[in-house]
């Protein structure tokens, strides 16, 4: 077996990403991104296909995340930047963001699109009682789309008190 180190000469790799932001060559940025040749910052979304019109002399293809999931994209985005010569793929982040990182280390002509994948529930300092006696306290955690959070435990140590203080049937403490 061969084991080599990955380069980025022609660009900068996606580094990683959160709830709400990308990671890009070491610089965090939140919300929608666009990475192309030479360049890196917000990207206003879908209804604005100019950033990778304008870079259409150096790119061959986009990579679209749609965010946790894979979505349809607006067909005019796709079919404006098709227009201008620069193929689609359309996938959900984390796989785009990985499947640019292997083609900027080949030096290919590539740009990325990207849709954070967002929190969808934020659990922060949960404190949970019943009966006067305090079960849970400090509970922190957050969940994006598609992640899945197990609460196991023995009778009695809040697992049912803490969902309904989640969903507004239980006043915490």
């Amino acid at each position: 077996m061969q084991l080599s180190e990955i380069t980025f000469e022609t660009g900068r790799p996606v580094d990683g990403y959160g709830p709400n932001f990308f990671r890009v060559s070491g610089e965090v940025f939140e919300g929608k991104l666009a990475i192309l040749p030479g360049s890196c910052g917000p990207w206003a979304g879908f209804d604005d296909p100019s950033p990778f019109v304008d870079a259409a002399k150096e790119l061959d293809v986009v990579f679209v995340g749609t965010g946790a999931q894979i979505a349809h994209i607006p067909p005019n985005f796709c079919a404006t930047l098709e227009g201008a010569g620069i193929g689609v793929e359309i996938m959900n982040s984390p796989t785009a963001c990985r499947t640019y990182n292997i083609l900027l280390s080949e030096g290919r002509r590539i740009g990325l699109a990207l849709i954070p994948v967002y929190t969808m529930l934020q659990v922060s300092n949960l404190s949970v009682a019943r009966g006067g006696m305090t079960l849970l306290c400090g509970v922190d955690f957050s969940l994006s789309a598609g992640q899945i959070l197990v609460l196991r435990g023995a009778n009695g140590l809040g697992k049912t008190s803490l969902l309904r203080c989640i969903a507004g049937l239980q006043d915490p403490v």
